[in-house]
């Protein structure tokens, strides 16, 4: 066997294993940076809902209705989403863990952004939802596109 013939061997086995590989960190570095920017954006939300707690301006009636009109902002902009997109029903992590075991069951992008978007949403408003839910959501709407 020549030595040119056993590097094109050689290559024809490594070229997909590299374009896997580089699939895998495009799409692994763009759903860290979107991770990091979800729950950056929670943290600031929470972080100004505080501050204008412990500012000398809330002494008095709005330090305690802040976070109930937080939380009813939150939901009026979820319901108009939620009209405006169309949405009958909302994507989560088991949407997700359906589509990487029965690849017939494709995600809803559109749904599954305007999920994604009214979790971010209601955890901003101050309401109890968990963080880490959404961020699967969209490593897997990620991966799917």
């Amino acid at each position: 066997m020549s030595r040119q013939h056993h590097f094109g061997r050689v290559s024809a086995a490594v070229k997909p294993f590299a374009a896997s590989l580089s699939l895998g960190l495009v799409i692994g570095f763009s759903v860290a940076i979107a991770a990091h920017l979800f729950v950056s954006g929670i943290r600031w939300c929470e972080d100004w809902r505080d501050s204008v707690m412990a500012s000398d301006l809330s002494s008095g009636p709005i330090s305690i209705l802040l976070p109930g009109l937080c939380l009813l902002v939150a939901m009026g902009l979820v319901l108009l989403l939620r009209r405006t997109a169309g949405i009958q029903r909302w994507q989560g992590p088991a949407d997700t863990i359906d589509h990487a075991h029965r690849q017939t069951a494709a995600l809803n992008i559109r749904q599954g952004l305007a999920s994604i978007a009214a979790s971010f949403i209601s955890l901003a408003g101050g309401a109890s939802l968990g963080q880490y839910g959404p961020i699967v959501h969209i490593g897997g709407l990620l991966g799917q596109m």
